[in-house]
């Protein structure tokens, strides 16, 4: 097997970031866990003491920048032949060695797999690729680069459980630091351009939905998530993927108008969906209307 690392990005995530070492320290072909602290209040250390002397486990600080300079630092450091991204309130499964196989067995530019996703009222719902990319097996490749805007299956290319391979981290491949909602998709977009994507049914991560609405969909982080899904469009809308988009698009459109409140967005997204022939829900339209005259 290839030597792997797994990073760890953390800000203030005291609670569940031992859980998530743990998970990483538990699987024998980790050579080492770098995590990398942006900037926690304490110092995200105080909450790995019962790791004391562990070798395997690397602690690298930095001023907070965000998660995506974080993720870069980890990929900077690193120096296995392959890296495994794991966010701090999520953990690896032991199934994550099916996806490391498949990464050193294919050379994929970025390998994904299934993953358990833990809902706030603690319920579980099992993600898993669209058998399209799984072929006759289990394993097998997406079908094309613009396949990673595809709108459902949801949390496929969360970067909790990526593998990411030595050649593409030294071709300079990096995470965006200017976008904080969505990043994982065009990062796994970037990655398309050194190769296939390969895809895996293992279910290699226990994922946690917060209840707090601070994962992507949630209404928390709605003007600054909508603002970044534009950036990501004008910066990799291709026609022959207009299907994917339109759809992503369109549920952007339908949450803005029931959630936002900023009408220069508002105005941006529909702007930006005309420039594209991409259809905007009736609905959403009528909605953002009604509350323009009703107050919001």
């Amino acid at each position: 097997m290839p030597s792997v690392e797994v990073v760890i990005p953390t800000f203030n995530d005291h609670a569940t970031l031992a859980r998530a070492v743990a998970s990483a320290l538990a699987l024998p072909f980790v050579a080492r866990v770098i995590v990398v602290d942006d900037g926690s209040s304490p110092p995200a250390r105080s909450a790995l003491d019962g790791f004391a002397g562990e070798r395997r486990l690397h602690i690298e600080e930095k001023p907070n920048g965000g998660v995506s300079t974080a993720r870069n630092r980890g990929l900077d450091v690193s120096r296995a032949d392959l890296v495994v991204f794991l966010d701090a309130d999520d953990a690896l499964r032991p199934e994550i060695a099916r996806a490391v196989e498949l990464a050193g067995a294919t050379g994929a530019a970025l390998t994904i797999a299934g993953r358990v996703s833990h809902l706030p009222d603690g319920s579980t719902l099992t993600r898993v690729p669209p058998p399209e990319w799984l072929g006759e097996g289990d394993r097998g490749f997406v079908t094309t680069p613009g396949d990673v805007f595809r709108f459902r299956p949801i949390l496929m290319f969360a970067t909790s459980g990526m593998v990411v391979p030595r050649r593409v981290i030294e071709a300079g491949l990096r995470f965006d630091p200017e976008i904080r909602h969505g990043q994982d998709r065009e990062f796994a977009r970037r990655a398309a351009d050194h190769g296939r994507i390969a895809v895996s049914s293992a279910l290699t991560v226990d994922y946690h939905e917060r209840a707090d609405g601070g994962n992507l969909s949630g209404r928390k982080h709605i003007h600054r998530g909508t603002q970044d899904f534009l950036r990501i469009m004008r910066k990799h809308f291709d026609p022959r993927d207009a299907h994917h988009w339109s759809e992503a698009a369109a549920w952007r459109a339908a949450r803005y108008a029931k959630f936002g409140s900023d009408p220069a967005i508002w105005n941006d997204l529909v702007q930006e969906m005309k420039a594209r022939s991409l259809p905007i829900p009736p609905k959403a339209r009528l909605r953002w209307w009604w509350r323009g005259v009703v107050g919001r």
